[in-house]
Formats: structure tokens, sequence, C-alpha cells
């Protein structure tokens, strides 16, 4: 039977933050740096971020929730993900929570949207499509 991973407690660095909308650039959790945020939208955030201990650029997800159903598809989210090896399909290094909310460390890729890249040419030729 699988179970879903524990959700590790991570403290800040700096002051503890009361809700995941309070984290910005500059701030840290764990050992990630917040570099600027990425996206936002109703459920929560992404921001690029720097990993102190490896020096590499990650992408972190932040649930804006403390409503254990959601937690827990998010997590799931995360290990449906981890289970996965594909050069199309984003790397998950870590899951946690702070401030009473879910985060998961991912790859950080290089890109933009695809609305946006379809705005620009909405019929793109099928190699790049397939790409």
């Amino acid at each position: 039977m699988n179970e879903a991973p524990a959700i590790r407690r991570v403290t800040p660095v700096q002051e503890p933050v009361a809700h995941p909308s309070q984290l910005g650039p500059g701030m840290r959790i764990n050992h990630y740096e917040l570099i600027r945020q990425l996206g936002s939208g109703g459920m929560g955030t992404v921001f690029l971020a720097r990993d102190t201990r490896l020096g590499r650029r990650v992408a972190i997800k932040l649930l804006h929730t403390e409503n254990p159903e959601f937690t827990r598809r998010f997590i799931l989210e995360a290990r449906a993900t981890a289970q996965c090896s594909h050069e199309n399909i984003v790397i998950i290094h870590e899951v946690g929570e702070v401030a009473g909310s879910p985060y998961m460390v991912l790859e950080f890729l290089q890109g933009q949207p695809l609305n946006k890249l379809l705005k620009a040419s909405p019929r793109l030729p099928p190699a790049r499509a397939v790409g």
C-alpha cells in the first residue's frame, strides 16, 4: 500500500511567515532563496529560487491553502510526477510545508507559457508543436 509522504515542516530562515502570500524575493524557505515570482493564481504562487546548497536555480510552487484535501491532492500530484522520468516532465526535488501550506521544489525550466507562444503564432509548425 502506497501512502502519501509526510510533509516536512520548514521554518523560514528570516522572520516567521504567517501566510505564504507574505513570501517574496530575498526571503528563504529552508535553503532556497526566493529570487522573483514567476506566476500566481487562485490556488498558489510559483517562485524562481536559488538552492543555496547546490547553487542551482529551482522553481518553488506554493499552495495557498491549509485545506487538508487540497494538501493531499498536491502531495499526490508531487508523488505521481516524481514517479515519472521523461524529458518533457519536470523533476521534483523536494516537498515541504511553510506557514501551514505545502510547497514543492521543481526543476527550473527556461521558456514561456504555451498561451503566450500561441498568441504570437497561433499555428505552430508540426516539428515545433511536437518539441
